[in-house]
């Protein structure tokens, strides 16, 4: 039922209108509306006063309801005005089978999905090409256990789970989530796709059985798809609520636009399609508010942050409104995770479950190009285009196979979709983004033109950068990237106007820019005519938000804007823009410029080191070098090691102060580092250094440790040399390269084996989310998969596993340490022993807590650090990260009373069901786990994004 408070705010705003309204026919149409509002209301009072449910229709009325899609909702009109026919004869149902029919075709086009400027040509279909991702998402936990298990220290934070981004979506859980991904991962197509696909399932029934095999089960819910950076919220924070959505909803205003046209007069039109607007709108409000609908909000990223409060209350006001139907935002996740300066709001959304979409993996990547060829040959039908596709699809297969650089390029279904696109019509494929979408947008200028229309292709390079630079400029002032085409005409009138100064050119002026103009908008796809037009003021937007930041890119680079590059290096909004301009400056002989704004920025202030250093990561180690800067490279480690903090060689870091400079620029230069080459792990050669050199002798002792089941005991421990620091996600890469997944001969127990295998006797009753892997979980997630982050995401085997190859990996410097010495897990015994330094110390350091020596939950930085990033953290030269940041798996077992009686710690596991030692703390716990004493357990099974590794060196158990 309509909320009162809802309705009368509808009230007064279409009265508001009506005084301005000079028009006798409209008048008469807002006065009609206003009564239907004011009939609602009145109705919503008799309710409230009598405790009734409305009565329901009688069987005569079934028509009104219509027979295919309100029966297929099974939806009955609570508002009995919707029951009555417009003025127009037509019946609301009727009104909604036109704004299904708009969303299936708007939503199913394919971006860049046709190869002609040619408007009687079929577009390709989103729905026919689209291939599913694999999403990561946390599985569902009841409070009570979850509490449960942080006091007992017994759990890590919830499951995190894998599935098609669909199933995820279908989750019960789910009813309200935020999808996120990087840059072109596909948040956009997934939402098109649903919001396609549910509308052809609610026209024709027989389809839905099409998304019910791919996961999603709620066909019955009305699609509304919401694009967030077109949405202008009212100034007034009271009237902020999801009315701001309905004016940006392109299959509203065309569904009310396009009906019955038998209206002698422009006002007798105008004044029917208000009407039926406004009743659709109604309709779609309360499918939504009765659990009837889809509302998909898509790019909050995109939403600028001086209008991000604003956007977030009309989020925040639609989810108490429409609580019972599903809403699915969307958002980088870059933009989601880091905090905007103040005064801006996060963007986060409190209590939304979140959703990250995964690259595509080798076998996607294939079905895709399969799926975008077999669709090409459906539209074109001719033997000699089909022989053509057959050749480009068989060696964009092999090409994809073959090589490592193309595969890890075009991960992403928007920088896939450009490399099959340009692979139509290129013998070479490109070997970054940055040629990537400058051949995409050459090839896209370069397509038939109408033939009237004579523009250079050099004047069009020109005008697409100078667009996409002003897009760029207009979205950080104004909050939205739409051209008008008056703002376009005047864009191309000043290029032209510096070849064509004097008065007696101005015909001649005149003609360019007519021409230019057209030529723009008629772009093969480039531009694209904005969602919420009108026909008499059109707006135009780049088809994808990269295609804008990369021009205006390319924008600052041609015209060589030194000074403002420095300045815009700083800036959030302009990253991408930059990033794209360095990677590409090495094709078009700009060298010299990008690399003089990167020597001024490396030569700033701590922010703009790491910026510079941004910026030759772009253009590439290889590239840096062949251009003779190979000191611009080492400068830059420098400056980064010295802005992190990680000025310690791989052999030893004494106790010394970090430098004075905000953890967040410490942090972001540390990740960068890590990225360009961390020589505490790197040497010279390029190679990794090996574990020996990174090591901190452990002497013999003693040490007590606390059981909760028995009184204390006392062990002695041997001689061992510790990993100085936790293994690290650049580490663990050589066991996957090295194909350590594939090879038995590391997984060392029968346990080990039968879960690598997925032996589905010995898996069944474990949960899904220990099911085998040939990657750690959470491997391509940017927020822990940093070459310099410690490795999380890795069960117990997989740890011994990584231990059983490095031990044969090293067994020359193994030998030279000591005889019969491999690489394994600390027992907690010795671990215990590492972190107090043969003392009773709470902590590593001391006694005495102190926030700035360990990433725990009192740091706030909801993440793993780059390793080595707290040096007070420990004892003079002794292991880094021993208290937070990731837990450390240990080769103890937990006696656990209920289910192994018997057993005894330090003694090998054997069994799936026992309970292993880690130690340590992480960045999820408090500081109460980082005291050398604490002790959390887990099954051999478990993973999580707080559970890491910590190697010794030492004779085998």
């Amino acid at each position: 039922m309509h909320d009162v408070e809802r309705i009368r705010q509808k009230i007064i705003n279409l009265q508001a209108r009506r005084a301005q309204e000079s028009d006798q026919d409209l008048i008469e149409a807002l006065d009609q509306m206003i009564g239907q509002h004011q009939h609602q209301l009145s109705l919503l009072a008799q309710q409230a006063a009598a405790v009734l449910e409305p009565p329901a229709p009688a069987a005569t009325q079934g028509q009104v309801y219509g027979s295919s899609v309100m029966t297929n909702l099974g939806h009955v009109w609570i508002n009995q005005v919707f029951n009555a026919p417009l003025s127009t004869g037509e019946r609301t149902d009727q009104l909604i089978l036109h704004y299904l029919a708009h969303v299936q075709g708007n939503a199913d086009r394919l971006v860049l999905g046709t190869d002609v400027q040619d408007s009687d040509q079929e577009r390709m279909s989103l729905q026919r090409v689209f291939t599913m991702l694999q999403a990561d998402f946390y599985g569902p936990i009841a409070g009570d256990a979850l509490l449960q298990s942080l006091l007992l220290g017994s759990s890590q934070p919830r499951p995190q789970l894998q599935d098609s981004i669909l199933k995820a979506l279908n989750q019960i859980q789910h009813q309200r989530s935020v999808i996120l991904g990087v840059p072109g991962g596909g948040k956009t197509t997934v939402v098109s796709y649903l919001a396609s696909a549910q509308a052809a399932a609610l026209l024709d029934p027989s389809k839905a059985e099409f998304l019910h095999s791919q996961g999603w089960m709620h066909t019955k819910l009305v699609p509304v798809r919401v694009r967030l950076k077109h949405v202008q919220p009212p100034a007034d924070p009271e009237q902020q609520t999801a009315d701001a959505f309905w004016e940006v909803v392109t299959e509203l205003q065309l569904a009310g636009r396009f009906g019955q046209r038998a209206i002698n007069s422009d006002v007798g039109f105008q004044r029917i399609e208000v009407e039926r607007q406004q009743r659709l709108q109604d309709a779609i409000e309360e499918l939504l508010t009765n659990g009837n609908g889809l509302l998909l909000l898509d790019g909050l990223d995109e939403v600028q942050p001086e209008h991000l409060a604003a956007v977030k209350r009309c989020i925040e006001h639609a989810q108490r409104m429409f609580h019972k139907s599903r809403i699915i935002v969307t958002c980088r996740v870059f933009d989601y995770e880091h905090p905007l300066p103040p005064p801006f709001p996060s963007r986060q959304l409190y209590d939304w479950p979140t959703i990250q979409l995964m690259p595509f993996d080798l076998t996607a990547q294939h079905v895709y190009i399969t799926n975008y060829y077999s669709e090409l040959g459906r539209l074109h039908a001719s033997h000699a285009d089909i022989v053509s596709i057959r050749k480009k699809h068989a060696k964009l297969h092999a090409e994809l196979t073959k090589s490592g650089m193309l595969h890890e390029l075009t991960r992403t279904p928007l920088l896939l979709a450009l490399t099959v696109h340009v692979n139509m019509v290129h013998t070479d494929l490109p070997e970054s983004e940055g040629k990537l979408l400058h051949i995409c947008i050459d090839e896209l200028l370069k397509r038939r033109a109408p033939e009237a229309i004579a523009v250079s292709l050099e004047d069009l390079y020109d005008l697409v950068a100078l667009l996409g630079y002003y897009a760029h400029s207009q979205e950080e002032i104004q909050g939205k990237a739409l051209l008008s085409l008056q703002q376009i005409n005047m864009v191309v009138q000043r290029y032209y106007s510096d070849r064509y100064p004097h008065p007696n050119q101005i015909h001649m002026l005149a003609q360019a820019v007519g021409n230019a103009t057209l030529r723009l908008i008629n772009s093969n796809g480039l531009l694209q005519e904005a969602s919420n037009n009108q026909q008499d003021n059109p707006h135009y937007d780049f088809a994808h938000r990269l295609f804008q930041q990369f021009l205006a890119g390319m924008y600052l680079l041609n015209q060589e804007r030194h000074d403002e590059c420095i300045e815009r290096a700083g800036s959030e909004h302009w990253r991408v823009c930059l990033h794209y301009m360095a990677n590409f400056a090495p094709y078009i002989q700009k060298q010299s410029f990008i690399f003089g704004v990167i020597q001024d920025l490396l030569g700033g202030m701590p922010d703009e080191q790491v910026q510079g250093s941004h910026l030759l990561l772009a253009i590439g180690k290889a590239k840096v070098a062949s251009a003779g800067r190979r000191n611009l490279w080492q400068q830059a480690v420098n400056h980064l090691k010295n802005i992190g903090g990680l000025s310690g060689s791989s052999r030893g870091v004494r106790r010394w102060a970090p430098p004075r400079i905000a953890f967040p620029t410490r942090l972001r230069a540390a990740l960068v580092l890590g990225a360009i080459g961390d020589t505490r792990f790197i040497g010279e050669d390029g190679a990794l250094i090996a574990l020996t050199e990174r090591v901190v002798c452990i002497h013999a002792g003693s040490v007590e440790l606390e059981d909760p089941h028995s009184r204390p005991q006392t062990y002695s421990v041997e001689r061992f040399w510790m990993s100085r620091y936790l293994l690290t996600n650049f580490e663990y890469s050589q066991f996957i390269a090295a194909r350590g997944y594939l090879d038995d001969q590391w997984w060392q127990n029968d346990d080990a084996r039968h879960w690598r295998r997925g032996d589905p006797s010995w898996l069944h009753g474990l949960p899904p989310w220990a099911a085998p892997r040939r990657l750690p979980d959470l491997w391509h997630n940017e927020r822990f998969n940093h070459p310099t982050q410690p490795i999380v995401g890795v069960n117990w085997y997989e740890a011994n596993a990584f231990c059983a190859w490095l031990t044969v990996q090293l067994r020359p410097q193994l030998d030279a340490l000591g005889p019969n010495l491999v690489v394994r897990l600390p027992s907690e015994a010795e671990w215990q022993l590492a972190a107090s330094q043969h003392s009773e110390r709470e902590y590593p350091w001391g006694d005495e807590w102190r926030n700035d020596h360990a990433n725990t939950s009192e740091s706030e930085l909801e993440q793993p650090t780059p390793v080595g990033m707290f040096p007070y953290g420990t004892w003079s030269d002794g292991p880094m990260d021993l208290a937070g940041n990731v837990c450390e798996w240990t080769n103890s077992i937990n006696r656990d009373p209920e289910l192994e009686p018997q057993t005894t710690r330090n003694r090998r596991l054997q069994h799936r069901d026992l309970m292993v030692a880690v130690r340590g703390g992480s960045w999820f716990h408090n500081r109460y786990f980082a005291r050398c004493r604490s002790r959390l357990q887990h099954r051999p099974f478990s993973h999580g994004p707080n559970i890491g590794v910590r190697l010794i060196i030492g004779h085998a158990e």
